[in-house]
């Protein structure tokens, strides 16, 4: 499976120049919160601007952007599901995530084979009117910036961000890390976050002889 690293799956705005992006992916690192930022301001900002701030906001309320294993512990070489959430959210509008993966010990499976590289499945945003900058797993870094467009409903309480296939590959426990996130809502205005990191088991598979009638007598 092509690994590359896919640039975009929608055209880059004009502060962030493509050549260059194509040419010094850390580069292209280091501009994508000021892209989610940029799109934020330009095509929400006057549209949202009268819109109070939710009253967990006011309250001083943080919300926790976590992940687990949809089957934990789960058997070395079978798939099972990580999910990624944020709990206790308001006005979730877009996001920008690093999760880090021990890739001697887990493989990400491809959840969108239309798109270029490994991609995860996301949920709650990055639907097909939504605006999705960046999504890929690869090397051992899970990475996604995504967010809506226009006058759309925002998210409120618990919201499964993204779903990515995973195949333990060794038995034993592994830890997916948190790098940088960030959670903005329509103002657009950072929404305070936490981060707690999770672990998964696998345990080797287990396979029962089976018995048949001509065994028994």
């Amino acid at each position: 499976m092509d690994k590359t690293k896919p640039v975009s799956r929608n055209p880059i705005f004009s502060p962030c120049n493509p050549l260059r992006i194509q040419s010094k992916r850390k580069w292209f690192r280091h501009w994508i919160g000021c892209c989610l930022i940029a799109l934020l301001l330009v095509g929400i900002g006057t549209i949202l601007h009268q819109r109070e701030p939710s009253m967990a906001h006011a309250q001083g309320t943080t919300a926790t952007v976590t992940c687990r294993l949809e089957m934990n512990p789960a058997y070395v070489g079978s798939q099972t599901h990580l999910i990624i959430e944020v709990l206790n959210v308001n006005d979730l509008y877009g996001y920008q995530l690093k999760l880090n993966y021990d890739p001697n010990r887990i493989e990400i499976l491809d959840s969108d084979p239309d798109e270029e590289g490994v991609n995860l499945s996301l949920e709650a945003i990055g639907q097909s009117d939504d605006f999705v900058l960046y999504n890929y797993a690869e090397d051992g870094l899970i990475e996604i910036v995504v967010t809506q467009q226009g006058q759309v409903p925002l998210f409120d309480g618990d919201v499964i961000l993204a779903k990515g296939r995973i195949r333990g590959l060794v038995k034993g426990s592994t830890t997916f890390q948190f790098g940088e996130v960030i959670l903005a809502n329509g103002s657009p205005t950072p929404i305070p976050s936490k981060t707690v990191d999770c672990r998964g088991e696998f345990v080797p598979a287990v396979f029962l002889p089976v018995v048949t009638k001509n065994f028994i007598e």
